[in-house]
């Protein structure tokens, strides 16, 4: 669908933290600013911290309002509003925006401080709060507290957005009417034709990338891959994420031990994003035991790689992979229903073909050139709204 005059006439200032290679909500907004470019609208990505890295996106403008990466010592304390004030509201008046879009409570409150100021429209895309049931004591109070504080932001702002149907309910739970847009994924990057070729393994490799700690299931990959083995029994399996807690890690490794499984679990810290892609082609098989997850943007990528997916289904993953077409859901918190599932996979390389096709077809429906509609059709409704004050 062509853009309209609208969105071709359009000022747009994507307001991140950081621009960082292989953020997922990174790599969301620059496909997003690409399609905007494209049609003919101002974009200008502003990046809260200094650039990580530059994308090179034609048409698209990078500024940024600090000139440090420190998230510790800056990012939402006394300091760092301090330091930021002037620089934002610099940097907005010149640009003169009609739209901010946001993805993080902390840029979104910057963008409706200066709303009024220089009379622009504030889009918020929400991405979910992780479910404090998973976690416990201070931390899952906290996490009680950023989900109301942004309960209450989503009713400040001109238009949420959600990155799935489960989040759509969470917002209509609070009478809130967001506009779903997916997630979407960069064939380009993430095509098979990038995987490697005459690679000697022993056996089959499921790959996990995300983050070790309860929530994402780290524990649950492990304990689903020793079921996997008995079928299995020369599979490995490779792991990439953040260590969040030492106590959670011991247990991983514990486990680890405890089953012999030393040779075959290889763990790793995380990966950049020019990584990941060629990390995804050196598998057969994308494993993931999330229990709270609002979409799952490495199973989409993994999928459009090729390469199908083992999942709990939880939350919004039912939405990003197709159960018994792309890959397999198991109920959450089950493990070995899981480690059942996998080692099928692992096991029949014609049933991974058959449905790493499926999954690159499914991927495909997720690239941006056509979820921009959607953005689009969203940015039209927005500014045909009064201006709030």
């Amino acid at each position: 669908m062509p853009a309209s005059d609208t969105i071709r006439s359009l000022r747009i200032v994507i307001f991140l933290n950081i621009l960082r290679d292989g953020a997922g909500m990174v790599n969301r907004e620059l496909g997003f600013a690409e399609e905007l470019a494209k049609a003919g609208a101002d974009v200008t990505v502003l990046s809260y911290f200094k650039p990580a890295f530059i994308p090179a996106i034609e048409g698209v403008k990078i500024r940024r309002v600090l000139p440090v990466k420190y998230f510790d010592l800056l990012y939402e304390t006394a300091l760092g509003t301090a330091l930021a004030w002037w620089p934002i509201r610099r940097i907005l008046k010149e640009l003169k925006p009609d739209v901010v879009l946001t993805d993080l409570p902390h840029e979104t409150a910057w963008a409706v401080r200066f709303r009024k100021a220089f009379r622009y429209r504030v889009v918020y895309t929400y991405h979910g709060v992780a479910n404090s049931k998973y976690y416990s004591g201070a931390e899952a109070v906290e996490l009680d507290r950023a989900r109301e504080a942004v309960h209450r932001q989503l009713k400040q702002v001109d238009q949420a957005v959600v990155v799935s149907d489960f989040l759509l309910k969470e917002t209509r739970s609070i009478g809130v009417e967001a506009v779903r847009i997916y997630n979407g994924v960069d064939c380009r990057l993430f095509h098979p034709e990038r995987r490697f070729q005459n690679l000697v393994c022993t056996g089959p490799v499921a790959l996990f990338i995300g983050r070790y700690t309860e929530c994402k299931g780290a524990l649950y990959v492990v304990q689903a891959f020793r079921r996997a083995l008995e079928n299995v029994p020369n599979a490995e399996l490779v792991m990439h994420g953040y260590m969040e807690s030492p106590a959670y890690m011991q247990q991983i490794q514990s486990f680890i031990v405890a089953h012999g499984m030393e040779q075959q679990v290889h763990i790793f810290g995380p990966l950049d994003g020019k990584e990941m892609a060629y990390r995804i082609h050196l598998s057969h098989v994308f494993v993931n035991a999330s229990m709270s997850e609002s979409f799952g943007m490495p199973l989409l990528e993994a999928q459009a790689c090729g390469v199908p997916c083992a999942a709990f289904a939880s939350e919004g993953i039912p939405e990003v992979v197709e159960d018994g077409t792309t890959g397999y859901l198991a109920p959450p918190a089950d493990p070995e229903e899981l480690g059942q599932r996998l080692g099928e996979l692992l096991a029949d390389e014609s049933l991974r073909l058959r449905m790493g096709a499926a999954a690159l077809e499914h991927a495909r429906t997720y690239q941006y050139p056509i979820l921009k509609d959607e953005l689009f059709q969203t940015l039209e409704n927005v500014m045909k709204q009064e201006l709030r004050t």
